[in-house]
């Protein structure tokens, strides 16, 4: 904390800190200030300040994701990749979601101000007939003049609003994979190699009926892995947004159904064989 006070601006304040872990760049630390998401080296702090800094308006939501690495915090805007911020504790994942989230959800617009008319600094000009203005009576307020009305017509057309960093409600983040590819790929393998021993059980020229029930009840395994995955996934990203999750046919809970029906095919396979 006396470190970062040098580091922190002015009406900037921290919510949350916490302990993580990155290599590229070499961070041990996580800051949540009601502006922005600072990643800092504890050691270097006072001499390098902080290594990464993430604005406010550049986080949609955020979740944790198995990786190789252990749970990294995945940071989500619309429109853009997501990224990966850092590694953290199993017993700081919820705490740092939800601090990273309350502070994507609690930012405001700053909008710029105009002036107005000053009655002690610019002189009152009284308008023309041809301006379609009467004689001011004793209380009226002095009406804009042309020019003035053209600068906040411009001033606020060149509002910008985030709404294109922020991630609709409802929606899913953009291009997000549901399945990491270090899971996906080995169960379709999985898939592809019992669906073939499937189809050479069910062609051959003998009536192998038990190799048919053998290949279909490992072929189970894998299907309702991948399934369960993506439904774990949906779920998830749902609570990270603040939304109901919904299912897709692939998405259902699956896993009764599969084990009855392997436990079956495992019944067939021991009768026939």
């Amino acid at each position: 904390m006396e470190s970062l006070s040098g580091v922190i601006g002015e009406g900037e304040k921290i919510r949350a800190l916490a302990r993580i872990s990155t290599f590229r760049p070499l961070t041990d630390g996580l800051a949540v200030t009601n502006r922005r998401l600072i990643l800092f080296l504890s050691t270097s702090l006072d001499s390098k300040g902080p290594l990464v800094e993430i604005s406010a308006l550049e986080i949609g939501a955020c979740e944790i994701k198995m990786r190789a690495a252990g749970r990294t915090l995945v940071i989500y805007a619309d429109g853009r990749e997501p990224r990966n911020v850092a590694t953290v504790k199993a017993s700081d994942a919820d705490f740092v979601v939800a601090r990273v989230n309350s502070i994507a959800d609690a930012r405001t617009i700053e909008r710029p101000t105009v002036d107005v008319y000053d009655p002690f600094t610019t002189p009152w000009v009284e308008p023309t007939a041809a301006q379609g203005f009467g004689p001011p009576g004793p209380t009226s307020q002095p009406p804009l003049t042309s020019e003035l009305s053209e600068n906040v017509e411009t001033t606020e057309c060149s509002v910008k609003t985030p709404s294109a960093d922020v991630i609709v409600e409802g929606q899913a983040p953009s291009r997000k994979r549901l399945v990491p590819l270090w899971k996906t790929i080995p169960a379709w393998a999985f898939i592809a190699f019992f669906s073939l021993g499937v189809v050479a059980g069910a062609f051959a020229e003998s009536d192998n009926l038990s190799l048919v029930a053998l290949y279909l009840s490992l072929l189970l395994i894998p299907l309702l892995a991948l399934s369960r995955a993506r439904r774990n996934s949906i779920r998830r990203r749902a609570k990270s947004l603040g939304t109901a999750p919904e299912f897709g046919f692939a998405e259902k809970n699956w896993l009764p159904v599969g084990i009855a029906l392997g436990a079956v095919l495992f019944i067939v396979f021991g009768v026939t064989s």
